[in-house]
């Protein structure tokens, strides 16, 4: 190991590190081995480490034994992974059993390293495990995710609130219920916040509950009521030559019980959405019944 140091021989100290975590048991393994390679791989700006531990079964031993410092330890080294794939999300997800708002914290600082370098992708397109430790902590999460916003240069707007869809991705009730406290006791600001969160799901019907809240609570003539009806609108991905038309007219449907809706506020906003959804159907239906015209004609296609 010392030879190892002198020389920064990566290959070397992760060889050992490797050979460490499996005798963790043994006593001054963890002090005298794992945290000070650990460590030297982080001056080093290497995490290659964990593709050699994550599938090993006796992983779960190291944060296991592992205490709130020693945990620091590795996330400081993680930061240097130049993105999270499967392999980086089995580690951390073993971290966030136990610390899972040390992982949320994790991510924070990985957003402010990642204006170091171009290259750096700090959070992943999608999470296969790691979200689901979360459904039970979504008031502190959101708390923390806030604080990213803190000296913002526009990393935030973005990525903050795409991260907290990551992570709440079946939006639970817990994540549910923290939004809709925010909106009622909120300000502009925090519906604001609210709402960039919300741009993330693709206009899912599950949105509805927080929406409407959204329109209960700013004035009838407020600016972004159009914020509300984009995200309502959003239909994600469609497929087949009338997929949008057919997104539109479900959406019709979905929101309709909103026009008997004992508050009006959401009556009138529901209304006006709806003839908005009705015109961008039919024109949309329009659309590609001239564009199936034109497809016939130029193939000479007579009905």
């Amino acid at each position: 190991l010392v030879s190892a140091i002198k020389l920064q021989d990566v290959d070397a100290l992760i060889m050992v590190l490797v050979v460490a975590i499996k005798n963790i048991d043994q006593e001054k393994v963890k002090t005298n081995f794992i945290i000070p390679i650990l460590k030297e791989l982080t001056i080093l700006k290497n995490s290659d480490w964990i593709k050699e531990i994550w599938f090993r079964p006796y992983r779960k031993k190291l944060f296991e034994v592992f205490d709130e410092n020693e945990i620091e330890v590795v996330l400081d080294n993680l930061l240097w992974l130049n993105q999270i794939d499967h392999e980086g999300e089995e580690i951390l997800t073993l971290v966030a059993k136990k610390h899972p708002l040390k992982v949320v914290k994790f991510f924070g600082e990985r957003l402010q390293k990642s204006k170091e370098t171009e290259i750096f992708d700090a959070i992943p397109f999608q999470f296969q495990e790691l979200h689901k430790i979360f459904s039970s902590h979504a008031v502190q999460v959101i708390k923390e995710v806030r604080t990213w916003h803190e000296g913002d240069d526009g990393l935030y707007s973005y990525r903050g609130p795409r991260f907290l869809s990551l992570i709440f991705p079946d939006f639970p009730d817990e994540f549910e219920n923290e939004l809709l406290t925010i909106v009622v006791r909120g300000n502009e600001e925090d519906i604001k916040f609210v709402l960039s969160i919300l741009r993330n799901y693709e206009g899912q019907i599950f949105l509805h509950k927080v929406c409407r809240e959204i329109v209960i609570s700013l004035p009838k003539d407020h600016s972004l009521l159009n914020e509300v009806m984009i995200i309502l609108e959003s239909t994600g991905v469609v497929s087949g030559e009338y997929g949008r038309a057919l997104a539109y007219e479900r959406k019709i449907k979905e929101i309709e019980y909103w026009l008997e809706d004992e508050n009006s506020n959401v009556r009138e906003f529901s209304k006006h959405y709806v003839e908005i959804l009705n015109q961008q159907a039919a024109q949309e239906r329009e659309r590609v019944d001239e564009e199936i015209a034109l497809r016939k004609y130029e193939y000479g296609i007579v009905d």
